[in-house]
């Protein structure tokens, strides 16, 4: 699979992934705990998980890092959600350790720009074409 193919393939995750996920705007204020929400720094930290990962070769490196990230999250939670359902569909797209960590990669890089648009309130120009 060629690197944009790739690339493509994990903007389609990002946009599934928050597709039904609730996400305030930035001017609503939210009582949850930020170890149980969607941040952009819990993202960040799992993108930064993903590249240490790519360097020495290792999803399970990634998958730990992610989880721990979620670690305070209950199954109800969102950061909870996220991470299981990101994780799935990482392993479910593909077999290849390398291009699983670079989809991985992808995928958050997506989700940083998803999650910003979303809090703007931009819902609906993000998903138009869905």
């Amino acid at each position: 699979m060629e690197e944009y193919e790739l690339r493509g393939k994990g903007v389609n995750i990002a946009l599934r992934l928050f597709e039904r996920i609730y996400v305030p705007s930035e001017y609503e204020e939210y009582f949850e705990s930020e170890e149980k929400m969607i941040t952009g720094g819990n993202l960040r930290n799992m993108l930064e998980a993903a590249r240490e990962a790519a360097k020495i070769g290792s999803y399970d490196w990634f998958k730990l890092k992610a989880v721990y990230v979620a670690r305070n999250a209950n199954s109800d939670d969102v950061l909870h959600r996220y991470v299981r359902n990101l994780l799935r569909e990482l392993e479910r797209s593909e077999r290849d350790e390398e291009k699983r960590i670079k989809l991985a990669i992808y995928t958050l890089e997506a989700s940083i720009y998803i999650f910003e648009g979303l809090r703007k309130g931009l819902r609906k120009v993000i998903y138009s074409r869905r």
